[in-house]
């Protein structure tokens, strides 16, 4: 299992093709939370 917390203000373009897509093809089980990161 592999469990990934990412921001949009960090930047998660390659996030799916660089890290889950790899693992989900290992066969891994993947969790991903995107966090909405704002200023008010």
């Amino acid at each position: 299992m592999l469990g990934v917390v990412a921001s949009g203000a960090g930047g998660v373009q390659g996030l799916f093709e660089g890290l889950v897509r790899p693992a989900l093809d290992a066969g891994w089980r993947v969790g991903v939370t995107l966090m909405s990161i704002c200023s008010l």
